[in-house]
């Protein structure tokens, strides 16, 4: 027996004619995908190596310029950063406010938005953020675009402050940052986390009066609770020469 492929003997005699063709044609189509394949190896293999290490150095280099020119930015123009649940999410998405009117919406929408955005609470043309000066402005883009301003329903023009929360749609958060005018709303913490931006006026409103009326509650019983560990002095005398006991208590005597 000779060298080579070997050839069934008894399965292709009784095989139509087309499917024989079929075959072939299959046959040949993988054989020249192959052949491409190894082609395109070949030439990646011929590329040297210090043509490699050159492409990989400039695009470090632009990458590197990148994330310089956002980082200059980013102390210098006003912007919308990302906020996510996941913080290694977070701050992750930039969208710079440039001076004039700037469009959010779908991408599907006529003309585009500037800023495009996704997701069924998404309306083609969702919002319109208004630069001028130091001062950016926010509006609905079209009857029913569902937009929040630290929790509070958007429904006409409003201006942005530093550090304020919005969120378009349903699930795209953002946090407004403002280089130029970065005097944030009173009680705004310097790094807004995502727990915050979901609470809402109300909710955070409500923690603060929890925590003066505890520290009233504090303020009031500590002289007292102070009075009543004095040792050095019977009880009756203690308690009536105490200022504190004298008013938020009745005067005890032996």
């Amino acid at each position: 027996m000779s060298g080579g492929a070997v050839m069934p003997t008894g399965g292709g005699a009784g095989m139509d004619p087309a499917e024989i063709e079929r075959m072939r044609k299959e046959m040949e189509e993988e054989i020249r995908a192959q052949l491409l394949a190894n082609q395109e190896q070949m030439k990646d293999m011929d590329e040297s190596f210090e043509e490699k290490l050159k492409r990989n150095r400039e695009e470090q280099e632009a990458m590197g310029a990148a994330q310089a020119n956002t980082q200059d930015r980013k102390s210098k123009d006003p912007h919308l950063v990302n906020l996510n649940e996941d913080p290694m999410l977070s701050g992750v998405i930039f969208h710079f406010i440039e001076p004039g009117e700037m469009t959010i919406g779908r991408k599907d929408a006529t003309p585009p938005p500037n800023i495009q955005l996704t997701g069924l609470s998404i309306s083609k043309q969702h919002a319109v953020i208004t630069f001028e000066g130091s001062e950016a402005t926010v509006k609905p883009g079209e009857q029913g675009a569902k937009t929040k301003i630290n929790g509070v329903p958007l429904t006409g023009p409003t201006t942005l402050q530093h550090l304020d929360r919005v969120l378009f749609g349903s699930n795209h958060m953002y946090v407004f940052h403002n280089p130029m005018n970065p005097k944030a709303p009173e009680n705004t913490p310097s790094k807004i986390d995502w727990d915050f931006a979901q609470k809402t006026p109300q909710a955070r409103l409500t923690g603060t009066l929890h925590r003066k009326r505890s520290q009233n509650t504090k303020a009031l019983t500590q002289p007292v609770l102070a009075c009543q560990k004095n040792k050095s002095l019977p009880r009756s005398r203690s308690w009536s020469s105490c200022p504190w006991c004298q008013r938020s208590m009745p005067l005890v005597r032996s």
